[in-house]
């Protein structure tokens, strides 16, 4: 289950390479050398580079009928139905019930 060939040999890293070092400053440099002479050609020429003036045209796809005021649908008021429960209280729970109101909403002119 040998085999002939060393497993060092098999895989290995790649040789160490420097960065481009060079070729990336020169890339970098004709980069600004470009925006430089557009730039200036900007500013010394500008009717070189003008901008052109826009026309908007409107074209109609579908008519749009004009619009009608229609006047809202009434609403439905509801019936409400008052109905009043009617209790006998004794003579003693009225007067506590008189007596808690009145600790609780004092009178003004009782101050």
């Amino acid at each position: 289950m040998g085999s002939a060939v060393p497993q060092s040999g098999l895989f290995s890293l790649l040789p160490e390479r420097k960065p481009p070092w060079i070729e990336f400053s020169v890339s970098s440099g004709i980069q600004v050398l470009l925006v430089a002479l557009f730039l200036w050609v900007r500013m010394l020429h500008p009717e070189v580079l003008s901008t052109p003036e826009h026309e908007y045209r409107v074209v109609t796809l579908v008519t749009t009928p004009a619009p009608v005021n229609h006047q809202p649908q009434p609403l439905e008021k509801p019936i409400v139905v008052a109905r009043a429960e009617t209790r006998r209280m004794c003579c003693m729970c009225l007067r506590l019930i008189r007596n808690r109101e009145s600790r609780m909403f004092p009178h003004p002119r009782s101050r």
